[in-house]
């Protein structure tokens, strides 16, 4: 187990923001400071967009544009946690951000951060979940998966990533890296999980499954905003679209 904080702030995380960046040191993309049972990672921040940011954050800062991720492992102690805790309020104030423990879900700003606060209207909506489970699924070879993305550009747009990767937030934006990038990226990574953003009506993520059970099968599954009237469609058009996936 692990204990995990996380910093949204407007710049990114910069090693001179710890109050004693001696006691770190640089592996890879992460800073880490080691003792014999437990260790703290801070990893390289990970641009954001507003889709990604937390209402509760949002309200407190604005020109939130970064996310960065402190994980403190091991047979952890007071020291320990203290040692997390200091590091993340450095960075948050350095990069002028807030500290969200993920443990317990609380938000806080360190000194020197103004709170922001502006009234702000929530959107509320329900989502209706879909799933297609396959016993032999087009989409386990290259030449499926190549047809699945022409159909989706062809019949769901909306349902195309908007932005991919292996963890949330993704990195990968399909507008710039293009359909052979992301066909190349799913191959690479078929049955792994794939954070699949899509683009509104289409809900958080797209999901493509695959289960080991005999026998073994493997399914697509979606969530769609019960607000379509609001994203220029009717639940009926967009329903029926997505029940042609099943002819694939």
């Amino acid at each position: 187990m692990s204990y995990d904080i996380q910093v949204w702030s407007v710049s990114p995380f910069e090693p001179e923001a710890l109050r004693r960046p001696e006691l770190w040191q640089r592996k890879s993309a992460a800073w880490v400071h080691a003792r014999k049972n437990w260790q703290i990672v801070i990893s390289a921040s990970d641009r954001v967009q507003p889709e990604d940011i937390t209402g509760e954050v949002s309200m407190l800062l604005p020109g939130i544009e970064w996310l960065t991720n402190l994980n403190l492992e091991g047979k952890t102690s007071g020291e320990a946690f203290k040692l997390v805790q200091s590091a993340a309020d450095d960075i948050a104030r350095h990069s002028h951000g807030a500290v969200l423990d993920q443990q317990d879900g609380s938000i806080r700003l360190p000194p020197g951060v103004k709170r922001f606060l502006s009234p702000r209207a929530k959107e509320t909506f329900d989502v209706l979940s879909l799933s297609w489970w396959f016993m032999d699924s087009p989409i386990e070879s290259r030449a499926g998966r190549e047809q699945f993305a022409a159909f989706l550009e062809r019949s769901l747009p909306e349902c195309l990533p908007k932005r991919y990767g292996l963890y949330e937030p993704p990195q990968n934006v399909y507008a710039d890296t293009g359909r052979g990038h992301f066909l190349q990226f799913w191959e690479e990574n078929l049955h792994d999980m794939i954070v699949w953003y899509p683009h509104r009506p289409g809900h958080k993520s797209f999901e493509y499954r695959h289960r080991e059970e005999c026998p073994p099968s493997t399914g697509l599954g979606w969530g769609i905003e019960a607000i379509l009237e609001r994203h220029g469609q009717s639940p009926s058009t967009s329903l029926r679209r997505c029940t042609h996936l099943a002819r694939l």
